[in-house]
């Protein structure tokens, strides 16, 4: 196993040199798309934010966006720092979705895709895919001895986003 310690990191915040709540999903694919020169890291990237959008992942600031280089080639990080957000209690997301911190849905994140000349069928699907993960959180709660409460509650919030 190789340590990712060990390799060239770079958060979207640092590249940007915006260390506020200032980025947004634009400037990740516009920066993804600059920094690696590979569509398929930018659908990537895309499918991030697809992910933090509808998992109600609010918690999606410019230092939770990462870059790694390895063997001459920048590429979109592993996620990580994912977590779940209640919309009530933390109301604002970490990262602008087209102007938008509240309430952006499914519809957005489509024009996201298409201001950012990424195909809109794809975006679709990629949406679906999310939906589809999405609806195994009782399993995956399950299996991970998420109490049942919690459960619930995560699933019904899940529900409204």
């Amino acid at each position: 196993m190789m340590r990712w310690d060990r390799v060239h990191h770079h958060t979207l915040a640092g590249m940007c040199q915006i260390m506020g709540g200032d980025l947004d999903y634009s400037t990740l694919l516009r920066v993804t798309r600059r920094v690696t020169g590979n569509e398929r890291e930018v659908w990537r990237a895309f499918q991030r934010a697809v992910f933090n959008v509808l998992a109600s992942n609010r918690d999606d600031h410019g230092k939770n966006h990462g870059f790694l280089y390895l063997d001459g080639q920048w590429s979109v990080g592993p996620a990580y720092d994912l977590t779940f957000s209640n919309a009530s209690v933390l109301p604002e997301r970490g990262m602008i979705v087209l102007g938008e911190r509240m309430r952006v849905d499914e519809k957005d994140l489509v024009r996201l895709a298409a201001n950012e000349a990424l195909e809109w069928r794809k975006a679709g699907e990629i949406i679906d895919e999310t939906h589809r993960a999405l609806s195994q959180w009782d399993d995956i709660a399950a299996s991970v001895a998420v109490p049942e409460h919690r459960t619930i509650e995560i699933k019904r919030l899940l529900r409204a986003v």
